[in-house]
């Protein structure tokens, strides 16, 4: 299976679709409780455009002048802006002051915080970060996701305000990548997903190979590339080939469900209606009225997760998974929003095509 959002969001959105469905329906029997919401953040929509570091944005760690050398990018191969996200070279590890305790809401030290399990992470560690992520990537590099507390947000779980992501080869920090327009009092702030991503054949020359989608907790908003030069970040592509190219999936990561939806048929994608139980239906949202029978699953709890299935005419499928709820309010519309998506190539599609899909 190959995947626009990092797979492990996918499982983990499955499997609050199904226990959230088993949650209603031990609700509907007349017993049985909900779980608790599961750990998905949308960001506001950032503004476009070329914004100055020393103009906005800067966390705590900045302000102290201890966090972000500012050198020459090309003399490390590391560069690239995507409105305010920016990959910038450093010649040393940032450092982060903290001026006051990490502590949670209730007051309490988090105990959600990321393992250093690098010495990388450590180092960062040691210099005031609160670790994220700690991840190897490709042959050369690692990746450590880092900010400067992590906290526990209801209906959220574990978050890090600010949170930027550190670039290490051969033991040393090369690179950090910082939205611009982080603010630490704001805990969903800051480059908060990591995801690895593998490249199709397809890519241009120098650029194919294993790259990071960046972003929100969930949904990328741009990748960076390891070639020759070095680290580049740039915008994500119109569309993601699979399976060998045969399969082609458009940006739909962020957009509202007809929109997404919109895009797919255009790109050759079709609805495919799975066989359900008997009353099934109720626990759908309202999305089968509302012209959606390739819906398979919702959560119905925390975020409203749905998933959706799609295939292809060479026997390719996709899934689609969505937050948030269908409904109307003061005669305006509103609609779930693609967090995820995941790609079978070659799948056997079994179920009759949705109508109209």
């Amino acid at each position: 299976m190959e995947s626009q959002a990092n797979p492990s969001i996918v499982a983990v959105m499955r499997a609050w679709i199904v226990l959230g469905s088993l949650a209603l329906g031990a609700c509907a029997d007349g017993g049985g409780t909900t779980p608790a919401g599961a750990n998905q953040v949308r960001a506001s929509e950032a503004g476009a455009g070329q914004v100055g570091a020393s103009q906005i944005g800067a966390t705590q760690a900045d302000a102290a002048g201890v966090a972000t050398p500012q050198v020459d990018a090309a003399q490390v191969g590391a560069k690239g802006q995507v409105e305010q996200l920016r990959l910038e070279a450093v010649t040393e590890l940032p450092r982060y002051v903290a001026p006051t305790p990490a502590l949670a809401d209730d007051g309490s030290v988090p105990e959600c915080a990321g393992e250093a399990k690098s010495s990388e992470a450590r180092a960062a560690v040691a210099a005031g970060w609160t670790i994220r992520t700690d991840m190897a990537w490709g042959k050369d590099y690692r990746v450590v996701g880092v900010a400067p507390r992590a906290t526990q947000v209801a209906g959220f779980g574990c978050m890090f305000p600010a949170a930027r992501v550190l670039f290490f080869r051969d033991g040393r920090a090369v690179a950090q990548l910082r939205d611009l327009k982080a603010d630490e009092e704001s805990f969903d702030s800051g480059v908060q997903g990591v995801f690895e991503h593998s490249a199709e054949p397809a890519e241009p020359a120098g650029k194919a190979g294993s790259e990071l989608r960046v972003g929100e907790w969930q949904v990328a908003r741009a990748r960076v590339l390891a070639t020759a030069a070095g680290l580049e970040l740039t915008a994500l592509p119109a569309l993601d080939a699979y399976c060998g190219g045969a399969a082609k999936v458009p940006r739909i990561e962020g957009l509202s469900l007809p929109q997404a939806r919109a895009k797919l048929l255009a790109q050759g994608w079709r609805g495919v209606q799975p066989d359900r139980e008997e009353g099934a239906e109720r626990f759908l949202g309202g999305l089968i009225e509302a012209g959606y029978p390739e819906v398979v699953d919702c959560a119905g709890t925390g975020q409203g997760y749905c998933s959706f299935e799609y295939a292809a005419d060479a026997g390719h499928g996709l899934a689609v998974t969505t937050a948030g709820e269908h409904g109307e309010d003061d005669g305006k519309a509103y609609w779930p929003t693609v967090v995820g998506s995941e790609v079978t190539c070659a799948a056997k599609v079994t179920a009759a095509p949705a109508p109209g899909g």
